[in-house]
């Protein structure tokens, strides 16, 4: 795993201005360049720079190969350096953004077809010994009903099966 340092500058943002999940709990992410950039909140200000590659590594990671692998799952195109508006450096997750087509499962009105789909994605995820503690949650999937599709967010909770 690479140091804060090593990692390439992705861009710089606005820590108001781009910030784009307002309700986040456990992360922020940034809008930058089209791309949404995701700072852990737990290891932002740790001062342990390793320990705050883990978690966006670990993320990378995970969605870089259920992207590989059929999943669907937000484009990941890697871990990088990104600079706030006041010279801050951080460790960010970046990957596509998905714009307004998508919405989170848990804010729609009925379900339906999200639902179907939101399953068959979680179930692609165990052929790569995933599994996701807290699979009930379906504030980690974005449904798009134009597109008919269900993305997978939020990879931090998966655990690998033994």
């Amino acid at each position: 795993m690479k140091r804060l340092n090593d990692l390439e500058l992705f861009g710089d943002f606005h820590l108001e201005r781009d910030l784009i999940n307002k309700s986040g709990t456990e992360a922020n992410i940034f809008l930058i360049s089209g791309y949404a950039a995701k700072i852990s909140k737990e290891d932002a200000f740790s001062n342990n720079l390793l320990k705050d590659l883990v978690i966006p590594f670990k993320e990378y990671r995970i969605a870089r190969e259920f992207f590989d692998g059929g999943v669907s799952v937000p484009e990941p195109k890697g871990l990088y350096a990104i600079k706030d508006n006041l010279g801050e450096v951080w460790p960010a997750f970046v990957m596509d953004y998905l714009n307004e087509d998508y919405i989170n499962i848990n804010k729609l009105d009925k379900y339906g077809e999200a639902l179907d789909l939101w399953f068959l994605e979680l179930r692609k995820t165990e052929k790569f010994n995933y599994y996701m503690p807290d699979s009930r949650n379906k504030d980690n999937a974005m449904y798009s009903k134009k597109r008919r599709d269900v993305k997978l967010i939020d990879f931090r909770r998966y655990q690998k099966i033994d």
